[in-house]
């Protein structure tokens, strides 16, 4: 497999500005503008659909978790 060569004049990201696209992917956009977005919406709705996604959110942990159980169950069951 032949070795690709790359110019010696590239232009490449310094360690600090990784470090931000490591830490805006981590904690994204949501966490530092949810707080406006409760002012601007009205803390009400915004208290009611952030209890939808919880649910939602547990619901599908749920569904994962016993998915793996069932996956678990089949690769480790003694065939017959």
């Amino acid at each position: 497999m032949p070795v690709i060569q790359y110019p010696e004049n590239i232009q490449t990201f310094s360690t600090t500005v990784g470090l931000l696209y490591i830490f805006n992917l981590i904690v994204g956009t949501g966490a530092l503008t949810l707080p406006r977005a409760f002012q601007s919406a009205g803390y009400l709705l915004s208290l009611i659909l952030l209890l939808i996604c919880k649910f939602t959110s547990y619901i599908s942990a749920t569904f994962v978790i016993e998915a793996l159980a069932i996956a678990n169950y089949l690769l480790n069951k003694p065939f017959k």
